[in-house]
């Protein structure tokens, strides 16, 4: 069977909505990313009641991207390795220290402001 296939079908996996990472430079703001996420829940959590609480999910890895720079150093794109784990931590925060299974980072589109 197709592997994706069978991702597509984990009942311990879901998207997240779309989510809005701000792209910067030294400071500087260059432009945004918008990232399509999956989480896969570890074995154990409740899958559902984690989907209740996507708002407060989404919103608080939302405000960690504005915290700390997710981009790569150019401002360019982002650092999908480093996202991976600050969104790692923040869900865990949200849902416990070991209800994260593992986070993809299924797409991301840029957009650059001019210069």
């Amino acid at each position: 069977a197709d592997t994706e296939d069978e991702e597509e079908d984990d009942p311990r996996a879901f998207n997240m909505p779309a989510l809005v990472v701000p792209l910067s430079s030294h400071g500087r703001l260059t432009g945004f990313a918008y990232v399509q996420v999956r989480v896969r829940a570890s074995d154990g959590e409740n899958v559902w009641d984690m989907q209740e609480n996507l708002h407060f999910a989404l919103d608080a890895l939302v405000r960690a991207g504005y915290r700390e720079p997710l981009s790569t150093e150019n401002g360019e794109t982002l650092d999908t390795d480093h996202a991976r784990d600050v969104w790692r931590e923040v869900l865990q925060e949200i849902y416990g220290a070991n209800s994260i299974d593992r986070i993809e980072i299924r797409a991301s589109d840029t957009r650059l402001l001019r210069r």
